[in-house]
Parts: structure tokens; sequence; C-alpha cells
């Protein structure tokens, strides 16, 4: 718990994981910032999360307030340093197939089009 940081993207690439274990979310930026770094995530199963974590294929979404859970998915990733690799360059994937700023342009100019 490191409070308010402005050297995040240093400290994500230093990382192996990225655990975010919230009780409520929206679309959260913390997950796209560690998907841009290659990072696989753990994260609660609650609001946006679902969206950017991809169930045992850039990460595990775990039901709240289960830490052991949490320990069991972080000891997996410790142990299998293969499946840590591939989850991280999944959630690199992710990003740039459905988050880029490319498609969120795209995507809203279709809003535009559609409505005029």
């Amino acid at each position: 718990l490191l409070g308010e940081r402005h050297d995040v993207p240093e400290l994500l690439v230093a990382a192996e994981v990225f655990v975010l274990c919230s009780e409520t979310e929206g679309m959260s930026k913390s997950i796209l910032e560690a998907l841009a770094a290659g990072l696989p995530v753990v994260a609660t199963n609650v609001g946006g999360n679902p969206d950017l974590v991809k169930e045992s294929w850039n990460g595990y979404l775990l039901p709240d307030h289960r830490p052991q859970q949490l320990a069991e998915k972080l000891q997996a990733l410790y142990l299998d340093k293969q499946l840590l690799s591939s989850m991280g360059q999944n959630s690199l994937h992710l990003l740039q197939e459905q988050y880029s700023a490319q498609q969120f342009i795209s995507q809203h100019l279709d809003i535009y089009q559609r409505s005029a």
C-alpha cells in the first residue's frame, strides 16, 4: 500500500503479478495499466473486472473476501513461470485488441456516425 504515486509505470514493470482486491469497481484504470505492463491480473469478480480479466487466460477472478483462494492463485503463478509469462502476454494482447486508444476512437466514431 504505497499511497499516491507518480511512478506507476516503473512499479508495474518491476512486478510479476497485479492484484486488485476491491469490493466494488467500475472499469478499473489500474487493471488497464497492469494489462499495458503485460502482467497477469488476480482480481475480485466485481464491477468491470470480468471485462478485463479472462479467467485462466490472463489472470484469475476471485469471489470477494477469499484470502485462501487469493494465496492459492498467487502460488500457482509463482510456481509456474510459463503460466505467468503466457498470462502476461495475453494481458497485453487483450489491451491492444480491445482497449487501445485506436479502439476507443473507432468505437466512439461509430457511435457518433450512427447517431447522425
